[in-house]
């Protein structure tokens, strides 16, 4: 057999054995389109997961952090589960009126369950407030957060700066 012949015909059987493959991706491109699945980049490339089939699929801690030199209350939330935590520092919790609050490096998701003393002598970390929350709505400035207890928090980024406005929304826990 000629070695062009021979070439067409391993061509061709790689072809048809690709098929199912494409098939198979092509049916869940359309499956997930037709779900309506929702996935959004926010701040940081995070793919944020959306709660629709398990509402309160994700984890948020509060963490009041003491022993340094400016004391603050770390605000840690996942993005997906087993994900590094989005992270701001507030001066006050909890937040009762609008407030600003820094942005700040993603942290390890350890500090769901940590309480104690922060490496380098860094101070102590305590938990002040935990639990299970979903995304209502979110984009690079804005985050909508609802918490399984009825806390509805609204993250707003002002400007291009790594300060937001954090709100509670009152109409929200005033139904509780």
């Amino acid at each position: 057999m000629e070695l062009w012949i021979f070439i067409v015909l391993l061509l061709a059987l790689l072809f048809f054995l690709s098929i199912p493959f494409v098939l198979a991706f092509a049916a869940q491109t359309i499956a997930n389109w037709a779900a309506d699945v929702q996935n959004s980049s926010p701040a940081g490339g995070f793919q944020v997961q959306f709660g629709r089939d398990n509402p309160w699929p994700l984890r948020f801690a509060v963490l009041h952090h003491t022993g340094i030199e400016q004391p603050h209350f770390d605000l840690l939330f996942e993005t997906a589960p087993g994900s590094p935590l989005m992270t701001w520092r507030s001066s006050v919790w909890p937040i009762v009126a609008a407030t600003e609050i820094e942005r700040i490096g993603d942290h390890r998701r350890e500090y769901l369950e940590y309480e104690g003393p922060v490496s380098g002598n860094r101070g102590v970390v305590a938990r002040v407030a935990q639990g299970d929350f979903q995304f209502e709505s979110s984009t690079e400035e804005h985050y909508r957060i609802r918490t399984a207890d009825g806390l509805v928090l609204s993250l707003e980024r002002i400007g291009q700066s790594t300060i937001w406005l954090a709100e509670v929304d009152q109409r929200a826990t005033s139904c509780r």
